[in-house]
């Protein structure tokens, strides 16, 4: 999704507090929904560029190991009418959707390791403990049937990003043999 994603309406009006607590919520079930439908279909456009011989490249996967962080199932974890049946309805079908992007076939994944300390000084926004709950949820993190490359990220940048085309290459001359 990257910085071309915009926010929709519904997001926005999740975030209006002059809104209803009751509607700000729906508008926030309907949005994390939608982000499960929107991966949904990015994994189809995917595999389509790939099966015509392109490389598909993500800045994050979606999990199902961490409710309510990084692109895991929010609905449930933000309790967005959880107890009721529509509630329910939304987060059977967020999950449905997030397992099956999680599911597909992928080559690799790169956890990009980085001290939370250093984390905030190059992100300063951030909350040094949520930086730290992140950085041990990506530690944990467990993606099957993938190989996991974890890059030290207190590297030069272009030292890392050299080490991750390298293999980025590699995979694709194995893929070739």
């Amino acid at each position: 999704m990257g910085d071309r994603y915009k926010k929709p309406l519904v997001f926005k009006l999740s975030q209006n507090r002059l809104l209803p607590e009751g509607v700000c919520k729906f508008c926030s079930l309907l949005f994390y929904y939608g982000i499960s439908l929107r991966g949904k279909y990015m994994r189809k456009l995917m595999d389509c560029y790939v099966n015509k011989g392109g490389i598909a490249i993500c800045d994050r996967y979606p999990q199902t190991q961490f409710k309510g962080i990084y692109d895991g199932p929010k609905i449930q974890a933000m309790k967005l009418y959880e107890n009721t049946s529509f509630g329910k309805f939304f987060i059977k079908m967020e999950e449905k959707n997030i397992r099956k992007v999680e599911s597909a076939k992928k080559d690799c994944i790169f956890k990009l390791i980085l001290p939370p300390e250093l984390a905030v000084q190059r992100s300063p926004g951030h909350q040094i403990g949520e930086v730290k709950r992140k950085a041990k949820i990506t530690e944990q993190l467990n993606f099957s049937s993938c190989d996991v490359y974890e890059i030290d990220a207190t590297q030069p940048y272009d030292k890392e990003l050299l080490l991750i085309k390298g293999i980025i290459w590699d995979k694709i001359v194995q893929s070739q043999l």
